[in-house]
């Protein structure tokens, strides 16, 4: 959200701007330039997308700039599809994986990915059960941690180790 508020991903327009890049139409529709409101909302394949999440083409949710587009769908509270989570947790996940999938048709050659809104619905639903469920489950005992001397005739090994990597260089320390 922050990079979109600031200009700040990879769209065609913003790598024009920085002289990365000197072709700015859009890579997935190939008929305007990709600005981040068309890659998230105006181009075909992010409407097309966006239908399946609830979103009617004549709705308001194409009108604005992208500041107002932004605040507003991530405060609306109602449901577009029945059961689901509130659109303000469907819609971050929408544009993450919308983003995602224009860089895995650029990068990876993935062009056809029929399931990007069932996955933003099912990280929202995950994210609503685990991120947003208040319930606490089972019981809690706090265990106080501390070292011990040990019993007489026993003795204590201290360890400790790191690892940089898997697998990568590792170290071991015994005391």
């Amino acid at each position: 959200m922050w990079q979109c508020l600031h200009n700040a991903i990879g769209v065609g327009v913003c790598l024009v701007k920085r002289c990365i890049s000197n072709d700015d139409i859009c890579p997935l529709c190939h008929r305007e330039p990709e600005t981040i409101l068309h890659r998230l909302r105006d181009c075909g394949t992010s409407k097309q997308i966006l239908e399946r999440l609830g979103v009617k083409q004549n709705s308001n949710f194409y009108e604005g700039n992208l500041g107002q587009r932004l605040e507003y769908n991530c405060k609306n509270n109602t449901c577009r599809l029945g059961e689901q989570p509130p659109w303000r947790i469907i819609f971050p996940f929408a544009i993450w994986l919308l983003w995602k999938h224009r860089n895995a048709t650029i990068f990876r050659n993935l062009h056809a990915q029929p399931n990007v809104h069932k996955d933003a619905l099912f990280r929202s639903l995950e994210f609503q059960h685990c991120g947003l469920n208040n319930k606490k489950s089972g019981s809690k005992r706090v265990v106080q941690v501390r070292w011990e001397r040990p019993q007489v005739g026993w003795a204590c090994l201290n360890t400790d180790g790191a690892a940089v990597g898997n697998p990568g260089r590792a170290g071991l320390v015994a005391l």
